[in-house]
């Protein structure tokens, strides 16, 4: 059976087209080589988490460069705000923190069940402490939002 790239629809293995959209099943589907703003900014952000962090260690530094760089797009966008690429890179900072410290709990987590402990506790600690930090980051970015909407 061939699955149709367009639509997902199964046709026999002899068809020469989609039997539900029309889609030419014998001709690969066209590439566009042209890429979007918002994927070549993440292509760049990826580039220097690649170089800075992956690369070298330097994971505070990295994830400081990836945010302020989100932070200086959206101050192009909208116009004046020229703190947003600093308060940019200090949230990337934050992530990165909070990644690492994530990282961490779940290491001690994985820890005490390689030594046969308990951890039915520690697991519901993790994943509380884990969504309060998800909420804290989710309420800073939208004050950050907030400060960069124009009030009318």
């Amino acid at each position: 059976m061939l699955t149709c790239s367009y639509c997902g629809r199964e046709n026999e293995d002899d068809a020469s087209s989609c039997g539900g959209c029309g889609t030419s099943l014998v001709d690969p589907p066209a590439q566009v080589g042209l890429k979007t703003p918002n994927r070549m900014l993440a292509e760049v952000q990826q580039s220097i988490w690649d170089h800075f962090a992956l690369k070298r260690g330097r994971f505070y530094l990295a994830g400081f460069l990836v945010g302020a760089l989100g932070g200086f797009i959206v101050a192009l966008k909208s116009g004046s705000h020229f703190w947003l690429p600093l308060a940019g890179g200090f949230l990337g900072i934050g992530a990165v923190g909070l990644i690492k410290l994530l990282e961490r709990w779940q290491s001690r987590l994985a820890a005490a069940r390689a030594q046969g402990q308990g951890t039915a506790w520690k697991s519901v600690f993790f994943v509380l402490g884990s969504l309060v930090a998800l909420f804290v980051v989710a309420l800073a970015f939208a004050g950050l939002v907030l400060l960069c909407t124009p009030q009318k």
